[in-house]
């Protein structure tokens, strides 16, 4: 998160101009959006762990884990899933 975090909002903006600019935030939901929300419902980290499994070990015990402040942040939602995920 520390890696990620600083640069989020510069990047959210730089994706809204870039969607602004090609017309297309005009769709149901802009990607800048997704991405933001993926953020702040934590599902970013399982599709980062979906797509880096030599990392699942570390983004399980810093963000996943049941024990970890992170879950308790989790939507109800994203919560549910999180059992037969792991």
């Amino acid at each position: 998160m520390a890696a990620y975090e600083p640069c989020l909002e510069q990047f959210l903006k730089a994706m809204q101009q870039a969607e602004q600019a090609r017309g297309t935030l005009h769709n149901k939901k802009p990607l800048f959006s997704l991405i933001h929300e993926l953020w702040l419902t934590k599902r970013f980290w399982f599709n980062y762990a979906a797509q880096k499994l030599f990392d699942v070990n570390v983004l399980f015990d810093n963000c996943l884990n049941k024990g970890s402040a992170s879950v308790k942040l989790l939507d109800d939602k994203v919560h549910a899933g999180l059992e037969p995920f792991v």
